[in-house]
């Protein structure tokens, strides 16, 4: 059908489903394996679009000891290699330490093609939201690593992918339909509850609601999760955001202080979002929306 997402492309549905499946094959070994030192591996600011990503993003880069690479693909040689098909993804999780190495050298490569420069002594945040569902592959590459998860209603979540004007793309074409909206949301965060589950201890889970409603706080504890020391200046996001190309649809909303109009936008449309709410429901009663 004309506007389907291609199924078997890397941010496809079937993509999602697949990750999941095979989920403990790739992590089974991925804290036993070479690995970097937790004080240069990435973080990962992850989520789903329209949860509020982009706003922690500005609220990171307003910190002077964090560099924030917005929507890049940087996992893009692992992806080409071996995440098509399940045959490839089990090859990925047999990789041996020497394999691993090589792809976190391409991996860091590609940081520094779309970030010269990059200040070394920085923490370093690769902002992409749907790389939610190459959570196990990234487990396994990066044993270190640590994950911001941005959360919000699912019911809102869903209904500002299905009104936004996205460009088409692999994983926006999802988008065209609520059902179909809905039916991707569901896929890809399967994955994130999983890795929730399995390995809670890296990841510092914010929800949206709670980062409008106190930012100070919230900002705080994301803070104390990096381990970086508290700086006022988080809470004038607004004035960096002016300063950056923001490619998101976010950027108007993020270049003001803190709204709360946003939020349960969703009962005004309530009536629409009956067919899907059942799928929703696990995700809504998971992160406390019930």
């Amino acid at each position: 059908m004309a506007g389907d997402a291609p199924e078997d492309s890397v941010y496809g549905l079937a993509s999602a489903k697949r990750m999941r499946r095979l989920f403990g094959v790739l992590v089974k070994d991925a804290d036993t394996e070479a690995r970097e030192p937790a004080a240069v591996s990435p973080v990962f600011l992850l989520g789903f679009p329209r949860s509020g990503t982009t706003l922690l993003d500005q609220i990171l880069s307003s910190h002077s000891r964090i560099v924030v690479l917005e929507e890049k693909h940087t996992l893009q040689d692992i992806l080409n290699e071996y995440a098509v098909s399940d045959a490839g993804l089990a090859e990925f999780a047999g990789c041996d330490g020497a394999t691993l190495q090589h792809y976190r050298e391409r991996y860091w490569a590609r940081v520094a093609e779309f970030m010269p420069g990059r200040p070394p002594d920085k923490l370093f945040v690769d902002k992409l939201p749907l790389n939610t569902l190459l959570l196990p592959l990234i487990r396994r590459l990066f044993p270190q690593a640590r994950y911001l998860f941005a959360v919000r209603d699912p019911r809102d979540v869903v209904l500002s992918c299905f009104m936004q004007s996205f460009e088409p793309n692999e994983a926006m074409r999802h988008f065209f339909t609520l059902e179909s909206t809905a039916r991707y949301y569901t896929a890809v965060m399967d994955v994130g509850l999983r890795a929730l589950q399995v390995f809670p201890q890296c990841i510092h889970r914010l929800r949206y609601e709670d980062l409008v409603e106190d930012t100070q706080a919230e900002a705080k504890r994301l803070l104390a999760f990096l381990g970086l020391h508290w700086e006022p200046l988080v809470l004038e996001f607004h004035k960096t955001a002016r300063q950056r190309h923001i490619n998101t649809p976010s950027y108007h909303q993020v270049a003001q202080p803190i709204y709360q109009t946003s939020r349960q936008r969703w009962r005004t449309y309530a009536s629409y979002l009956q067919p899907v709410t059942a799928d929703l429901r696990p995700f809504i009663e998971y992160f406390g929306y019930t």
